[in-house]
């Protein structure tokens, strides 16, 4: 008895950690930022956001340069507002790519 009590045991503790494992790794791939608060944040239009940074392209960054100018705002104000790229980022200071 005493065995299928260790074994029930350690079977609940197994499913524990697998649960925990997946529930941890269904986050999926890191997403890009809330256009709707960068929007806020800045004091312009979402759709003005969007429109000024174009599609996205698989592994290129947007032109920040191109789009803060037509949005009338800083380049610096605008790489603040959207925050760090997902995955953390990659190249020099502030994830820009040298």
């Amino acid at each position: 008895m005493k065995k299928i009590t260790a074994c029930a045991a350690a079977v609940a503790m197994a499913l524990s950690i697998g649960t925990a494992i997946a529930a941890s790794s269904d986050q999926g791939p890191p997403r890009g930022p809330n256009f709707a608060e960068v929007a806020e944040t800045l004091g312009i239009a979402e759709q003005d956001l969007i429109d000024a940074l174009g599609e996205p392209v698989q592994g290129e960054r947007p032109d920040f340069a191109t789009a803060a100018a037509a949005l009338g705002i800083s380049e610096q104000d605008l790489m603040d507002a959207m925050g760090p790229p997902p995955g953390g980022g990659q190249g020099g200071p502030g994830g820009q790519s040298n």
